[in-house]
């Protein structure tokens, strides 16, 4: 394969310029790639195709948060244990039981290839830098990998991708308390019997919050299906659940630095230092919640709009978030964006802007399968035992011995625990499933939009629960509650998990027409506290997230 070499260009200061040579694959044409840093340290990349835009994009991600994103690909593909040894044994294994390595690389295998160049370049230009540390550790490798003793491994499209995955839909559209809700119902039944149980079961979790504030407002919309708790068909068909809570059935460190027990008597104090040790809101009572402030032309004074984005993310070092501005193939952006994905999360390219606040609505729902006593691996759909999917794991341990076990899936979805003394099996299924790539690329292509219909036609391809906002240089805003969300049968209540005799199955997905979204609101403004999208939309199933209580106390203060 013949070698090319490509020129970076790299301006500290507009005095000061480096130039660097360094190779590049065989099929991509020379070309200059710029690199331009300013008066903060951030850089801006220009070059004239999209495989060297994002090539060097990837470069300067690597030279900034090599020992981040290094960590950040392990975190998210459970190979943490091979440097930090058998502490995350465990963290390892509930990673890698929560998605299939096969799904995604066919996605990507199906990108176009100017979409492929996205990721490609990306990677090609982590591996640049990479190599550049290789040829002098002693100064370039960051003193992370030394403490710890491994060295960074090369990057590709997969490893881009699974930063995204890994980060954001893992992160802030996979939650549900579905089995905690059913550990909850099972001891309220017997503490208060069957019926009654069920009625202080509905107390507690609601489905439907009719008084809880709303980023859409009431007099402009409310949503079209209609929810009722007490047409819970499916909640009488499901086993008891006499397991650990699964919410409570992770690590976590309370102030001293110390593991904390999981015994029920711990329980708060462990809730609480899980949301501390993320920094983020809960029943701990933490005041951090992602926010967004969309004003318009008729509200807006000296300006056209205004957008004021909070994210929560917590407190990390280095930060959560990347700033970075591409500039050709098609973008002139500026933002940043949480470990530094191709798309950014918030930003603006000179015409419209955009961010995001968490979406919470109910994309996952959990299915209880049940398995078959005779034939190990078989569990019970449309009236036949099927054999489930399995992929053998390795987990390789740093000072330690591998573990191997064993992951499974159903015709639903990954296998997340199995109840032995009710043969039942709990499978995770996810709206989104198999649009994990896709929704990646709808944040990276809405970056070129220029108007309403181009973002909105990005927006309904991005399958994560997610709120995107928008305001542009005419004074137009906008807010779409992205996601694909399940069209459920009749019967089935959100809340707890289903049987996955087949029966409940979903009929499909909802089509993005009915996703709540507003553009220029009669109110002149939009405003999100992480609350509810719309009037008589159903809450998640999260037991902690009623769309209600200290949300309420931000929903009247525009003062713009």
């Amino acid at each position: 394969m013949k070698n090319r070499n490509r020129m970076i260009v790299n301006c500290v200061t507009a005095s000061l310029m480096y130039y660097w040579s360094l190779p590049a694959l065989a099929e991509q044409s020379s070309s200059e790639i710029k690199i331009v840093r300013d008066e903060y340290g951030m850089p801006h990349i220009y070059a004239n195709d999209t495989w060297h835009l994002f090539y060097g994009y990837g470069y300067v991600v690597a030279q900034d948060r090599l020992f981040q994103m290094e960590m950040a690909r392990r975190s998210t593909q459970g190979t943490v244990a091979e440097v930090l040894g058998k502490d995350f044994v465990k963290f390892d294994k509930d990673i890698r039981r929560n998605y299939w390595p096969d799904a995604i690389r066919a996605q990507i295998d199906a990108l176009s290839p100017e979409d492929m160049s996205i990721l490609q370049g990306y990677a090609d230009g982590m591996n640049a830098w990479i190599d550049k540390v290789n040829t002098n550790p002693e100064t370039l490798l960051p003193k992370q990998f030394n403490t710890f003793g491994f060295t960074p491994k090369r990057w590709e499209p997969f490893d881009v991708a699974m930063i995204f995955v890994g980060t954001m839909a893992n992160r802030f559209s996979d939650s549900t308390s579905e089995i905690d809700n059913l550990a909850l119902l099972t001891a309220l039944k017997d503490k208060y019997g069957v019926s009654q149980g069920m009625a202080v079961f509905n107390q507690l979790k609601w489905l439907v919050n009719p008084s809880a504030p709303t980023t859409i407002a009431v007099q402009e919309s409310s949503y079209p299906l209609k929810f009722n708790q007490q047409n819970s068909q499916t909640a009488a068909l499901l086993p008891r659940y006499d397991l650990p809570a699964p919410m409570l059935d992770r690590p976590a460190k309370g102030a001293d630095g110390a593991l904390l027990a999981l015994t029920a008597g711990k329980n708060r104090e462990t809730i609480a230092a899980q949301f501390a040790q993320g920094g983020a809101n809960g029943l701990a009572g933490y005041p951090t919640t992602s926010n967004m402030w969309v004003i318009g032309k008729s509200k807006a004074q000296d300006a056209k709009a205004i957008m004021v984005n909070g994210p929560q993310f917590g407190w990390y070092a280095p930060a959560y978030t990347y700033g970075i501005g591409l500039h050709g193939a098609g973008y002139d952006v500026t933002g940043n964006t949480p470990f530094a994905y191709p798309g950014l999360v918030f930003g603006h390219n000179g015409v419209i802007s955009w961010g995001s606040t968490a979406g919470f609505g109910d994309d996952v729902d959990i299915f209880a399968e049940r398995l078959s006593a005779e034939k190990p691996g078989y569990y019970l759909h449309n009236g036949k035992w099927v054999k489930m999917l399995s992929r053998e794991e390795t987990i390789t341990v740093k000072n330690g011995q591998a573990e191997t076990f064993t992951v499974w899936r159903t015709v639903h979805g990954n296998i997340l625990q199995t109840d032995q003394t009710t043969q039942t099996a709990y499978a995770k299924s996810r709206a989104w499933d198999g649009k994990e790539v896709a929704s990646l690329l709808a944040w990276t292509h809405q970056m070129k939009a220029k108007n309403w219909q181009e973002w909105t036609q990005q927006a309904a391809k991005q399958a994560l629960t997610i709120n995107w906002y928008y305001a542009d240089v005419n004074g137009n805003i906008g807010y779409v509650h992205t996601g694909a969300y399940p069209d459920r049968q009749s019967g089935h209540d959100p809340r707890l998990p289903v049987p996955g005799t087949g029966k409940w199955d979903w009929k499909g997905l909802l089509p993005f027409e009915m996703n709540p979204k507003v553009y220029n609101p009669l109110s002149g403004y939009i405003a999100n506290w992480n609350n509810s999208p719309q009037k008589d939309y159903p809450a998640s199933d999260l037991f902690a997230f009623l769309w209600g209580g200290g949300r309420s106390r931000y929903g009247d203060r525009p003062t713009a």
